[in-house]
């Protein structure tokens, strides 16, 4: 039996993905043994809600929750649907494993019990920090990923990061089109320092499954987003483009601790 860090709830924001959200990040949460009651689903309305019900005719999930549509205000949702204070796991809908790295060429898929270390250990070196938000490395690359964890500004995903309830409007991202990239700056600036677990990963299809949550992701959108964090957050972030022509962002530490 897995003991799961009894203070950490599961949060999934998901829309019109009842079926991709069953087979991928619930399937991956029952195999991780992660206890149904701390886990929920935050649909945009009632037809969706019965539309989640009947894919999920035994969930492994506490309850089915309806906020709205658009990832901003499913976010907002989570804030007010929990306590003050409350320890959070936020997690995509579309997650098919979460990797840890052997060596350079090779990755496996986390227990149990290294999921509910890893959640433990997140939040507890966060608070021995004196920061609020960690992460996991962004993409299971190992021959990239690394050991240990760190605590200067690098990328928290929005697909699985951890943070303190505590409604601090000062860290709530603006914009649905890179909102993980500015609630990372946010949080550093914040709070002088983000936490990231570089040897942890997982694997989704980033910008290719179907549905999702304001999913504004144009090139157009993408590249004025990127370039709004690079005014925004001076020598901190900035923007560029890939061959295929999305936008991103490149954080740049400036050692604000």
């Amino acid at each position: 039996m897995i003991e799961w860090p009894p203070e950490v709830e599961v949060a999934v924001p998901s829309y019109q993905r009842a079926e991709l959200f069953r087979d991928r990040t619930m399937a991956v949460l029952a195999r991780l043994e992660v206890p149904p009651e701390k886990v929920r689903v935050f649909v945009a309305d009632d037809d969706e809600r019965n539309r989640y019900e009947r894919a999920l005719k035994s969930a492994h999930l506490a309850e089915i929750v309806v906020g709205e549509v658009g990832l901003d205000r499913a976010r907002a949702c989570i804030r007010s649907f929990y306590d003050r204070g409350q320890l959070v796991l936020s997690m995509d809908d579309d997650v098919k494993r979460i990797v840890r790295r052997i060596d350079e060429k090779k990755v496996v898929d986390l227990t149990g019990e290294e999921f509910a270390t890893l959640a433990a250990v997140g939040f507890k070196l966060a608070a021995q920090k004196g920061l609020r938000l960690w992460g996991i490395y962004p993409v299971a690359n190992p021959y990239f990923m690394r050991a240990g964890w760190t605590t200067d500004l690098r990328f928290i995903g929005g697909g699985l990061f951890g943070a303190v309830n505590d409604l601090d409007e000062r860290v709530v991202p603006r914009n649905v089109v890179k909102d993980d990239v500015e609630r990372t700056l946010l949080y550093y600036t914040t709070d002088g320092g983000v936490v990231r677990c570089n040897e942890v990963s997982m694997v989704v299809d980033y910008y290719t499954a179907p549905g999702g949550i304001g999913d504004a992701r144009s090139g157009g959108a993408e590249k004025f987003a990127a370039l709004e964090l690079e005014r925004r957050f001076p020598g901190l972030a900035k923007a560029w483009t890939r061959k295929n022509g999305r936008a991103e962002v490149r954080l740049r530490d400036r050692g604000l601790k």
